[in-house]
C-alpha cells in the first residue's frame, strides 16, 4: 500500500472537460482522484545524492504517455526563495511570434537560457540563449540528477497572473529527439496543466504545486498536446522552468 502526503494530495483532483462542455472542477475527494500508481524512480541510484532518498514520484495513468511528478522536489522555503530570486535574476522578455501571418506578443514573459550553441528559431523569430545564471545552473544540475538526463537549455516562463497563458502545443520538434524528456519545475501560484490526445480530443487537467518537478517523457509528445489555460480566478505569479536537450541549433517550440 502507498500513503501519499497531504501536500501530494493537494494537486491530484482532476479537472475534466468534454468536447462542447464547460470545464468543471471536481471536489477533492479520494474517490474522485484519477488512478495513480507509485512510480518507479526514473533514475539510477547514485551514491551521495540525498535528493534521491527523499523524493516521492507519482505517475499519471495516461495511455501512451510517461508523466511523472515529484510534488516535493523542492522544500517550500527553498521554492519561495527561488521564486523571488529568479524574478530578478532572469532577463524577462516579450517574445514576438508570427502566427497565421500576424505578429503577436506571447501572453506571458519569457526567457531562453542555455549553452551558447542552443540557438532556436520559431514562428519567424530567432533567439540566442542568455547565459546560465548560477541559480539556474544549480537547479539544472539537480534536475539532471533527478531525471538521469543531461540538459543544455531551459525555457523560463513567467505567468504574472491568471490572464497569462500557454496555448495547446506538443514539444515534438526533431531537434528534441524522437522521445524527448522535458523536466518542468513549477514555482509560485498553482496553475492547471491540461493534456489532450491529438488536436481535438477531450482534455484532463491537474494542478502543478509550488516546488514540484514534472517529467514528460517517452511518447508523451507524440500522442498528446498540453496547455496552461487562462483563468478568471485571482492568482499570484508563477514561474515555470522547462529544462530540455537541444541536439542542434534549429527551431524549437516554446513549450
Amino acid at each position: 500500500s502507498y500513503s501519499m502526503t497531504s501536500r501530494s494530495l493537494m494537486w491530484l483532483a482532476p479537472l475534466t472537460e468534454m468536447r462542447g462542455a464547460r470545464a468543471t472542477t471536481r471536489s477533492r475527494r479520494i474517490r474522485d482522484y484519477p488512478r495513480w500508481t507509485r512510480a518507479a524512480t526514473p533514475v539510477r541510484a547514485r551514491k551521495g545524492h540525498s535528493i534521491l532518498q527523499r523524493m516521492e514520484w507519482l505517475k499519471l495513468d495516461l495511455p501512451d504517455a510517461d508523466l511523472r511528478i515529484a510534488p516535493e522536489f523542492l522544500a517550500v522555503d527553498e521554492a519561495d526563495h527561488l521564486f523571488a530570486h529568479l524574478l530578478d535574476e532572469i532577463a524577462w522578455e516579450v517574445h514576438r511570434l508570427k502566427i497565421h501571418g500576424r505578429v503577436v506578443e506571447s501572453p506571458r514573459r519569457c526567457s531562453w537560457i542555455g549553452d551558447a550553441a542552443a540557438i532556436y528559431t520559431y514562428s519567424g523569430s530567432r533567439f540566442a540563449p542568455h547565459a546560465w545564471t548560477p541559480t539556474l545552473l544549480d537547479l539544472k544540475s539537480r534536475a539532471e540528477i533527478a531525471c538521469d538526463y543531461a540538459f543544455n537549455s531551459v525555457l523560463a516562463n513567467w505567468y504574472r497572473d491568471g490572464r497569462d497563458a500557454m496555448g495547446w502545443h506538443a514539444d515534438n520538434e526533431p531537434e528534441l529527439g524522437p522521445e524527448p524528456l522535458i523536466a518542468s519545475v513549477s514555482l509560485g501560484a498553482e496553475r492547471v496543466v491540461r493534456f489532450r490526445r491529438g488536436r481535438c480530443g477531450p482534455s484532463q487537467g491537474w494542478l502543478l504545486p509550488h516546488g514540484s518537478l514534472l517529467i514528460m517523457a517517452g511518447t508523451t509528445q507524440t500522442h498528446y498536446q498540453h496547455a496552461i489555460p487562462r483563468t478568471t480566478r485571482p492568482l499570484g505569479g508563477r514561474i515555470n522552468l522547462t529544462f530540455r536537450q537541444i541536439h542542434r541549433s534549429t527551431p524549437v517550440a516554446p513549450g
